[in-house]
């Protein structure tokens, strides 16, 4: 099942919305630098999609973005920041 550039927009805005608005007003940090965001993905992620989800977040003012990565090492999955 594929996915469209502008359905997997939509939904990504959709959802960093309602996350802006369960959170409330920004905090002065968040003013200043945006929201914070953290995109998970592995190798399969394809750089296209990673950079249109990194941009859609910095349109939704969820500019504070860090990048986490799964890596499985002898069977045990970590998580790197």
């Amino acid at each position: 099942h594929r996915v469209d550039r502008r359905q997997r927009q939509m939904c990504i805005r959709d959802r960093l919305n309602s996350y802006a608005q369960e959170q409330g007003e920004l905090t002065k940090f968040e003013k200043n630098n945006g929201r914070s965001v953290t995109i998970m993905g592995d190798q399969e992620v394809p750089y296209l999609i990673l950079k249109s989800v990194m941009a859609t977040c910095s349109q939704e003012n969820f500019r504070d973005i860090a990048l986490a990565v799964n890596q499985v090492i002898n069977g045990v999955v970590e998580v790197s920041y």
